[in-house]
């Protein structure tokens, strides 16, 4: 089956081709990516949607709290049954948590070393090492963008940019915690405009399939049946394009790597 070798001719960082200090054009950032998303796309999509199986414990958990609730309710002891149903469902929530972030993790997995043939359950096993990295660097970059929006927006958007690849250097580089943040900042700095530009380019193409997605759904009622699916067929247009974003981000990740990498050579 074809995998990223035939679409990119390398795997991981390799994929990423850099002969200058300059970032690739972001024409060649379409081309690149197309050229992995119409290969991979629902690979990225299954292991995005595997992440919300977590879900299904609350769900059973809140089953369990309304067959109580109708069949005990006035017993003595509901009280109990309630406060051990309610532990049980913030267990359940801090697995719907755990879950997500594995499925985050395993879609970095997906791409740094890409094979359609890997099974969504393999990546899922490869990614539980990194989830306390990736889950506490991942918090403490959320920390400092917060103090720095306290600060005023502007300060608040250009560190927003120089901690973006935070979450990539986690998983590629092996840094984590103030190390990875100081890494991405790193990568970011000489091309801070030059990362901004591409992130506005591929968030208006993105938003702007939206909008004309949504354009449809004005004309119609909001309580009638043709809304509803409609509201339904653009979500899950949204989902199939997600990867698109993500897949564009890797190769300016790369492509910043490897111009760093030959700087200090």
């Amino acid at each position: 089956m074809e995998d990223i070798n035939n679409a990119s001719g390398a795997t991981g960082l390799e994929a990423v081709e850099t002969k200058t200090n300059e970032l690739i054009s972001i024409s060649e950032l379409f081309k690149k990516t197309w050229n992995i998303y119409r290969i991979g796309v629902w690979k990225f999509v299954k292991v995005q949607l595997a992440g919300w199986l977590g879900v299904l414990p609350l769900v059973i958990v809140f089953g369990i709290f309304f067959g109580f609730s109708v069949l005990l309710k006035g017993y003595v002891g509901f009280k109990l049954v309630i406060i051990l149903v309610g532990l049980l469902a913030v267990l359940a929530l801090f697995f719907l948590v755990y879950f997500v972030i594995l499925s985050q993790i395993a879609s970095y997995l997906l791409i740094k070393d890409f094979s359609l043939e890997k099974k969504i359950v393999v990546l899922f096993k490869e990614a539980m090492p990194f989830v306390g990295r990736f889950f506490w660097t991942s918090f403490l970059a959320g920390i400092f963008l917060f103090l720095w929006f306290l600060l005023l927006i502007i300060p608040g958007i250009i560190y927003a940019i120089f901690y973006s690849f935070t979450s990539w250097v986690v998983i590629f580089e092996g840094f984590s915690g103030i190390a990875a943040i100081k890494r991405s900042k790193e990568l970011v700095s000489g091309y801070w405009w030059a990362v901004l530009l591409r992130y506005l380019v591929i968030g208006a193409a993105y938003y702007i399939i939206v909008f004309i997605l949504a354009i449809p759904g004005g004309f119609m009622g909001e309580e009638s049946m043709a809304f509803k699916i409609w509201n339904i067929a653009t979500t899950i247009v949204q989902i199939v394009l997600s990867p698109f974003p993500f897949i564009f981000t890797y190769f300016v990740y790369g492509n910043l790597v490897k111009i760093k990498a030959a700087n200090i050579k």
